[in-house]
């Protein structure tokens, strides 16, 4: 009976607990002051902008190749024989100048070999001389022969007239028909003697050009026995030693001329096409007399070294004809001249065959929509419109130069058009409609950075060319 009471008690405290938490929770409801609200506005992202505008510039390629020298000639001997003079410049990477004797080989061989040809020649230049004097005689004497056949033929009509007449012999008759046939047989042989001299004549004039050609070669044989420089150049190699014996077909020099120096740099046929769609309407070509450097007028070699680039003024030639198959590539060939008498060393050294340089090929100026090339973003940029708001456009490519690309909107209606605001400025994350603003803008100003080039201040740069 006593655990009851303690019970009961128990219960009352729990009881009065909950109504005083519940007065409290009640009062503090009641007295509590009401939470701040913040007027949260859209945040703007600062970005820095260039407005579109058209820029004077030409299509661009841009390729790589190795610089060799457009005359190259190799001594190769066509004679053989012992090396009886050596010019003492006849040395690696000397300069020779044109015509200069650069060795002899002894001569005394092809010297024989042109003496027996001369006297061969000169034989039978004198038998077809005394085929015309054969031929002279055999028509006088066929005249002569004709003229005493026509007094025989005469006798044996006077004879026989007399045999009729029976005031001559039988026998004497015989005898005059007997001189008769004599007589037409020397004709006969004459003539056919003067038959046989234009086929004669045909063998001789045709010993005589072979007699002929013999003469020539044994003096062109004789002048390889002197070997000149054929045009001022660079000895490059030299194989050869005074007193040593030169065989047939054995390289005795070689040697470069510098004033000439071209480059064949090798372009995707997709960076070819891509540049010829920037050809005026206004010029046409004609594939036979068509001159690469009226669609690429700009040509320029440049070497990188040193951290500098060292330029070169070329001239486009030529384009090879036929693609690479196995790099889908074309040829374009520049053309450098170099004044050798005249050379800045200290400002451009001299282009040498096997440099690896780059080439830079620019065809004709026009005016085109531009943006610098950290505008562009896979195919598309980014524009602050009239809202402040970020819009894509989707633009094509036409080519790139010095830092700029000449872009054309893919879509008419896309609203693209000069005087926009492009953002050169790199956004993470690209979200189409972000409020963005610039630094004139701002409330306090801000110290612009110095922009590492023209593309990335706020007014755009705009250079000729």
């Amino acid at each position: 009976m006593a655990a009851l009471p303690n019970l009961l008690k128990r219960k009352w405290s729990f009881f009065i607990v909950v109504a005083v938490g519940f007065l409290v929770l009640v009062t503090v409801v009641k007295n509590k002051k009401p939470l701040p609200v913040i007027d949260v506005s859209e945040k703007a992202t600062l970005v820095e902008t260039i407005p579109l505008s058209e820029r004077v510039m030409g299509a661009q390629i841009i390729a790589f190749g190795h610089v060799k020298p457009q005359k190259m000639w190799q001594a190769i001997s066509e004679v053989e024989g012992r090396v009886t003079y050596k010019n003492p410049s006849l040395e690696r990477g000397k300069f020779i100048d044109k015509d200069t004797v650069l060795l002899t080989i002894d001569p005394l061989h092809y010297e024989l070999q042109l003496a027996q040809a001369k006297a061969d020649f000169d034989s039978v230049t004198s038998e077809l001389e005394r085929l015309v004097i054969e031929e002279n005689n055999l028509k006088l004497s066929l005249d002569i022969e004709r003229n005493q056949l026509t007094i025989v033929e005469q006798e044996v009509k006077r004879k026989k007239s007399l045999l009729t007449k029976k005031l001559t012999s039988q026998s004497s008759y015989d005898q005059e028909r007997r001189n008769l046939l004599v007589q037409r047989q020397k004709v006969q042989d004459l003539e056919n003697q003067l038959k046989l001299i234009p086929s004669r004549k045909l063998v001789l004039d045709a010993s005589h050009k072979v007699q002929q050609a013999r003469v020539s070669d044994a003096e062109r044989l004789l002048e390889k026995t002197v070997v000149k420089m054929p045009f001022t150049g660079l000895v490059v190699e030299e194989n050869i030693n005074e007193d040593e014996l030169i065989s047939p077909k054995q390289i005795m020099v070689v040697a470069h001329d510098w004033s000439e120096m071209e480059v064949e740099a090798q372009v995707g046929v997709h960076d070819m096409r891509r540049a010829m769609r920037t050809v005026p309407d206004e010029i046409k070509v004609s594939l036979q007399t068509a001159n690469p450097s009226h669609l690429f007028p700009q040509a320029e070699v440049v070497m990188h070294t040193a951290g500098e680039e060292i330029i070169w003024l070329g001239q486009l030639t030529r384009i090879s004809g036929e693609v690479d198959q196995s790099r889908g590539t074309v040829g374009l060939i520049v053309e450098v001249q170099q004044d050798l008498q005249h050379m800045e060393i200290r400002k451009r050294p001299p282009l040498v065959a096997g440099m690896f340089v780059e080439v830079r090929v620019t065809g004709n100026e026009q005016p085109f929509l531009a943006v610098p090339a950290k505008a562009v973003h896979d195919g598309r940029i980014y524009v602050r419109d009239q809202d402040k708001r970020l819009r894509i456009h989707p633009v094509r490519e036409l080519f790139s130069n010095s830092g700029w690309v000449a872009i054309d909107s893919l879509s008419p209606d896309s609203g693209l058009k000069k005087g926009d605001e492009v953002i050169v400025t790199d956004l993470i994350p690209v979200i189409e409609g972000t409020l963005l603003k610039i630094p004139t803008e701002l409330k306090t100003p801000v110290e612009p950075k110095t922009p590492a080039d023209p593309a990335s201040t706020s007014t755009p740069v705009v250079q000729e060319g």
